[in-house]
């Protein structure tokens, strides 16, 4: 789930990378087109969470998880891009006071405030603000200016994705989008693979109803 770097260059003032050719666009220009159907949202979503869940198994933090960065293959398949932000777990973020590092409406809370204090955790929060996109065609939190739209992520709760979607069937990811964008990382989903396993649970909901979903999204420690 991760594009492939073929070969690469450190010989010059700048690295110089060959990359994997990627013929199926980004996942925001598929949201130009129009929102994503509850299926194929859970499938692309089932795609990415593995391969973040790779990137933590190996140590590494993404930090700049949004549609822009997700790649489709010829079939389909969604491979994740751009690591300008990665870095491993527990290095030293060498920034400048202030400098924002992330999309201002795919960051979590904590990431704002300071982004020496992320984990894992913060891309899960990542994860949910693409399903939500998916469904609803922009990210939860949007505003006229950066500034402002992180003003949104601090303090305001995250809109009902039930309520946000057209899609009926959007009611089914309600919880897990509701806990994924919880303020406070130990209410989201722990790990990438927990929230992938949820993701994929919450396929029978339709059948089911809510309350078994609810019920995993607990038994994982996500509400």
């Amino acid at each position: 789930g991760l594009v492939r770097v073929h070969s690469a260059d450190f010989s010059g003032s700048a690295p110089a990378f060959v990359l994997e050719l990627l013929e199926g666009g980004s996942l925001q220009d598929r949201l130009r087109r129009g929102t994503l159907s509850v299926p194929e949202a859970r499938r692309v979503g089932g795609q990415i969470a593995e391969a973040v869940a790779y990137l933590h198994a190996q140590g590494v933090l993404h930090r700049d998880l949004k549609p822009d960065n997700v790649l489709f293959d010829a079939e389909g398949n969604a491979h994740l891009t751009d690591f300008g932000l990665a870095r491993a777990r527990g290095a030293l973020t060498l920034t400048q006071t202030g400098e924002l590092l992330g999309t201002p409406g795919y960051m979590a809370p904590e990431q704002v405030l300071d982004p020496r204090t992320v984990d894992g955790r913060s891309d899960v929060y990542a994860l949910g603000a693409i399903l939500f996109a998916m469904l609803v065609g922009s990210p939860p939190f949007q505003a006229k200016t950066a500034l402002a739209t992180l003003d949104k992520v601090l303090h305001e709760p995250a809109p009902s994705l039930k309520s946000s979607s057209a899609d009926p069937l959007a009611a089914q990811l309600d919880a897990l989008c509701a806990a994924s964008l919880a303020k406070d990382p130990a209410k989201r989903a722990q790990s990438a693979a927990a929230w992938g396993e949820a993701l994929r649970e919450s396929a029978s909901a339709g059948e089911r109803g809510r309350g078994p979903l609810l019920a995993g999204l607990a038994a994982l420690g996500l509400l």
